[in-house]
């Protein structure tokens, strides 16, 4: 029996054409963007504040231009990555936005960081818990946002993303701000992140034959607290954290290519490993 032209396009359409890998894309270049409400930050400042002081509201913006999707490309999950220039000492919730243009214009300093903007209908709600500086911490999964700017009609692979962070409705007359490291040129590491789970057949420039980074595999995923993960060459550092950036497991110093981990505690981790290959993330689901 032939299938219908268009159902036989849908099939094809669905279809995936090679592994899933974590594509990792930074605030690294020239025509990349940040900035905080009220303050215009260069790629050379340090910091970005998301909150409230003394009732001035600080939005945070961050605009990755070399997200290089594919148009048609199914987000499995996004997550971004920032790390706590300084304590953060109470909850703090925001709000994700991602605006509606897939080239996103520059932003000035003289207009607000979202004046002329408009938004995609999907909201992201984050929560951050009180933390310690130099702490990593990930957002809720994006991949619905994401998912929805790809859809865009004008998306191609040269289309950027812009993330708008809000704080939620507070007493404006505290001061709770949490403030990240924004492009430091000391610590690459502690840069704004996205990384997004996808098929590597859509994204732009690489090939289904290509090395996912370190090329780690883990497995049972999702678990039930026990996985073992194997790599395509020696581990030298892993690091285990779960969704409030909190370090679960570390290791140095290490020369195998296989290692098992135990996660008490059913929920999202993040797992980050070095190896001769290079660096991976991945994501860890226990039930």
């Amino acid at each position: 029996m032939k299938l219908p032209l268009t159902l036989l396009s849908l099939c094809l359409a669905s279809m995936t054409f090679g592994q899933s890998v974590v594509h990792e894309v930074g605030i690294a270049q020239s025509n990349d963007d940040v900035e905080q409400e009220g303050a215009f930050v260069s790629l050379n400042d340090l910091e970005l504040d998301l909150g409230w002081n003394q009732g001035e509201e600080s939005k945070v913006g961050l605009i990755f231009r070399n997200a290089n999707i594919d148009p048609g490309a199914s987000i499995d999950s996004a997550y971004l990555r920032l790390t706590l220039q300084s304590e953060l000492s109470d909850s703090l919730t925001v709000s994700i936005h991602l605006e509606s243009e897939p080239f996103p214009l520059k932003y000035a300093d003289s207009i607000g960081i979202d004046e002329g903007r408009a938004y995609l209908t999907t909201i992201i709600e984050w929560t951050l818990a009180p933390n310690t500086a130099g702490t990593v911490v990930y957002s809720p999964d994006l991949s619905a946002l994401i998912q929805e700017g790809i859809a865009l009609q004008n998306w191609g692979p040269s289309s950027g993303l812009n993330f708008l962070l809000t704080p939620n409705t507070i007493d404006d007359s505290v001061h709770l701000e949490a403030e990240f490291f924004s492009f430091d040129q000391n610590d690459p590491t502690r840069r704004p992140r996205l990384f997004i789970e996808l098929d590597e057949s859509f994204i732009n420039g690489i090939t289904a034959s290509a090395p996912s980074l370190a090329d780690v595999i883990v497995f049972p995923n999702p678990s039930a607290g026990q996985v073992t993960l194997n790599a395509s060459s020696p581990i030298s550092a892993l690091t285990l954290r779960d969704m409030q950036g909190r370090v679960v497991d570390f290791r140095q110093g290490l020369s195998s290519v296989k290692e098992n981990l135990t996660m008490d505690i059913p929920g999202i981790y993040f797992l980050e490993v070095v190896s001769e290959n290079g660096k991976d993330v991945k994501r860890l689901i226990v039930q």
